[in-house]
């Protein structure tokens, strides 16, 4: 089941907002625990970091997967952008990467509202955290190497600091040279136009200066290719080493061709339930009017 599918059903469970409406606690974990557990492989992993509930009342997570962080008690996180975009009512909302309280991991959420009748009364929210693939079908090899950008949620948990100086709004979010939970690497200010679209053929890939063995392969000058994934925050890049350079219309051939297919998979991957229940409102909006036609007539 595509990620964005997953939370979507999630939220959409009639108990989860008969739960929160009544603020039974109790049965609201059993059943994000169960969600949880359910979302898993056969060696027990799971795609996704966590699943939490958050009540709008107060904005504090009532119930999570793992078990609740005492971290993140009388915390409000209505202000988080996974939050402010699951309460637009929209749909599946896949958000900008924060800083969370509980493991001070850099994660995403794919967050969807809970409501009671017409009224949202908190929001589901599944959170994936940095790492080689997120997840996602490794569909670039050899001589290339494919990478997902995303930007920083500007709110800041108690005691995060702000973004660097010198460092652009976005972060490197999935890379070869990642393990899960690496802590993202900064973007730099002077390279933020150029990755919101466009080629460089002067692109030094941040990841190259960890300190770790695997991601200091990625050192050195490289040449890159940007585009946007479509309805989110996150940017696909496809860079190739300078010193394995060729004719640059080739190069720009082949790099828009793995661009255009790593974007589809991962709108395919996070965002099916956006853009489906985005389909679903215009056909109900179009019978609607159709019979109002009708009636009319």
């Amino acid at each position: 089941m595509q990620l964005s599918q997953a939370v979507a059903a999630a939220a959409g469970t009639p108990e989860v907002s008969e739960f929160l409406t009544k603020r039974n606690l109790t049965g609201l974990q059993a059943l994000i625990e169960d969600t949880g557990n359910r979302r898993v492989d056969l060696n027990g992993r799971s795609p996704f970091e966590s699943w939490f509930v958050i009540d709008d009342l107060d904005g504090e997570i009532v119930a999570r997967w793992p078990a609740l962080a005492p971290e993140t008690e009388g915390k409000d996180l209505r202000g988080r952008d996974y939050y402010k975009g699951a309460a637009r009512g929209t749909g599946v909302y896949t958000s900008r990467v924060f800083k969370a309280f509980s493991d001070e991991l850099y994660k995403f959420g794919i967050a969807a509202a809970v409501r009671d009748g017409e009224k949202i009364v908190g929001a589901v929210v599944a959170s994936v955290t940095t790492s080689q693939q997120m997840g996602l079908p490794e569909i670039a090899s050899g001589e290339f190497t494919t990478a997902l950008l995303a930007r920083k949620d500007p709110f800041l948990a108690d005691g995060e600091s702000a973004r660097p100086h010198g460092a652009s709004e976005f972060l490197v979010l999935l890379h070869p040279g990642y393990q899960r939970g690496t802590d993202p690497v900064w973007i730099p200010e002077d390279q933020a136009e150029t990755i919101q679209g466009g080629v460089s053929d002067d692109y030094y890939d941040p990841v190259g200066l960890l300190n770790d063995p695997v991601a200091k392969n990625y050192g050195g000058r490289w040449i890159a290719s940007f585009a946007p994934v479509e309805e989110s925050e996150f940017i696909v890049v496809v860079q190739r080493r300078y010193s394995q350079a060729i004719p640059t219309e080739l190069w720009l051939a082949l790099a828009l061709c793995v661009v255009g297919l790593f974007g589809v998979v991962a709108v395919r991957y996070l965002f099916t339930a956006y853009r489906n229940r985005k389909r679903t409102r215009q056909i109900s909006s179009e019978k609607h009017r159709s019979a109002r036609t009708t009636e009319l007539g």
